[in-house]
């Protein structure tokens, strides 16, 4: 009887402190595999790329646009 008590209130607190959900089910929902883990970093990289690439060329651009106007 002690022990099922005790059981119940180590659930209840494991549910409290984990957003009302067990361990269990946190690791179901939230378990990452290594494939899913390198194909998000490949898919950041190119995000990055795309930025850097945005960035560089915004930067050519003004620069160009300040040196025509400073040639006039």
């Amino acid at each position: 009887m002690y022990q099922l008590n005790m059981t119940t209130k180590a659930k209840k607190r494991q549910e409290d402190r984990y957003n009302d959900l067990p361990v269990e089910k946190k690791q179901e929902i939230g378990r990452l595999d290594l494939n899913d883990l390198l194909k998000r970093r490949t898919d950041e990289l190119k995000n990055e790329k795309k930025t850097n690439f945005y960035i560089i060329s915004g930067v050519v651009v003004l620069g160009a646009v300040v040196v025509s106007i400073l040639s006039l």
